[in-house]
């Protein structure tokens, strides 16, 4: 491997913008242990949309039981879009995570959490959400209320006999939606 002078170092960290400045100088630290992506896809819906006329007024039924009804149509649009591998944190070595902004200046990464099953579960703001993981659900929620001894038995009890699926693929542990990539 190539040794980089610390001059040369120095000067790219002097001549980048102050967030890369700090994220390659945690990256030279040794500090950030994965990248966190959201794998959301985009979610497209139906709705009936009124058919009109070249001049813009409703299209109505001329015969038939709906006559003098308006007609409509189905229409397919973009309900949400999804990051479709967006990369949206960091995970440093002590657990905490840095949200990087986007070239437009968006962060993207909401909140995260650390779930019972042992997975970080993350929350994108393109409403991809996986804080609760699937053994979890009923027993906890956001409502800030604890969970019950009775409830924690169900969710570790659930854990054991429905382990959640984490999947490997291209070098990234795929879970619930998003994928983390370690940094070696």
């Amino acid at each position: 491997m190539p040794h980089v002078p610390n001059t040369a170092i120095e000067e790219m960290l002097r001549n980048a913008d102050p967030q890369s400045a700090a994220i390659m100088a945690n990256i030279l630290n040794g500090t950030i242990v994965a990248n966190i992506y959201c794998l959301s896809q985009d979610v497209k819906s139906k709705r009936e949309v009124p058919v009109l006329d070249d001049d813009g007024n409703p299209v109505l039924f001329k015969s038939g039981k709906n006559k003098g009804q308006q007609k409509f149509e189905t229409e397919e649009y973009l309900e949400r879009e999804g990051c479709k591998g967006r990369l949206i944190g960091y995970i440093y070595d002590n657990g905490q995570v840095e949200v990087p902004k986007d070239k437009d200046g968006n962060m993207w990464l909401r909140s995260t959490r650390k779930r019972l099953d042992g997975v970080v579960g993350c929350e994108c703001w393109c409403g991809n959400d996986s804080r609760i993981a699937a053994q979890e659900a009923g027993d906890i929620d956001f409502s800030g209320a604890q969970p019950t001894r009775e409830g924690l038995n169900n969710i570790f009890d659930r854990v054991r006999k429905n382990p959640t699926v984490i999947e490997s693929k291209n070098g990234r542990t795929i879970v619930d939606g998003f994928a983390f990539e370690e940094i070696a």
